[in-house]
């Protein structure tokens, strides 16, 4: 009897989602350990958001479905050991690399000054995966904020800028230069009245003690020799 590979019929998985059907139906290497995390795919993608290439792959020891989609890069692991989801948008990823063997092959990622290495890859599968990744980073730099997409396999659109539009609101208000307050110039026949000089105060008694005594004494005197 003649044994056939995995990769010669299609990935059987009927997902939610057409896109991954899509792609897991191109895997070409062995798939059937992670068939589970693939037809759970859907459940973290989010709706605006396409699947572009799917490749198994192992990532910290645990073997799982590698998908690149037009936002992001995820690895998804579900099994008896539990869940595992790993993602990267595409504009955290800084740098890449693709190094491949005989029959598989490892791709990492450069994400915040860190290396992520999905490991054990098909090779065929993740040179794909690397290539459509690179495009798509590509894409990302160039057209960042827009929301056309380029087509699977299409050469990246060149960028398109919007025409400068004309002014049509008002002037703004010039800003008035900042002046000196000019002083005010003084009032003629205004003079300004001179501040009073203390004066020591009087006493009405002539003044007190000895002295004071023989004068008044003296005074009196006089005036009744004169009368």
């Amino acid at each position: 009897m003649m044994m056939t590979r995995e990769s010669e019929f299609p990935l059987p998985i009927h997902s939610s989602r057409p896109d991954v059907d899509a792609a897991a139906a191109a895997i070409t290497g062995i798939w059937f350990p992670v068939k589970s995390s693939v037809k759970s795919l859907p459940e973290v993608l989010t709706p605006d958001e396409t699947v572009q290439a799917l490749a198994v792959a192992h990532h910290d020891g645990v073997m799982g479905v590698l998908a690149l989609t037009d936002r992001r890069v995820l690895f998804r692991a579900q099994g008896w050991s539990g869940q595992r989801l790993v993602s990267h948008a595409l504009g955290e990823i800084s740098d890449q690399g693709w190094t491949g063997g005989l029959g598989q092959g490892t791709l990492t990622l450069s994400v915040a000054g860190w290396a992520t290495e999905f490991k054990n890859m098909d090779k065929r599968d993740g040179q794909n995966l690397a290539d459509r990744l690179a495009h798509w980073r590509q894409w990302y730099a160039q057209q960042v904020g827009t929301v056309a997409h380029p087509a699977s396999g299409q050469p990246l659109p060149a960028p398109v800028f919007a025409p400068a539009q004309p002014f049509t609101g008002s002037a703004p208000v010039p800003v008035q230069p900042f002046t000196n307050p000019v002083p005010v110039p003084a009032q003629p026949g205004l003079t300004t009245p001179a501040a009073p000089v203390p004066q020591p105060p009087s006493r009405p008694d002539g003044g007190g003690g000895l002295f004071g005594r023989r004068r008044r004494e003296a005074e009196a005197e006089a005036a009744r020799m004169g009368g």
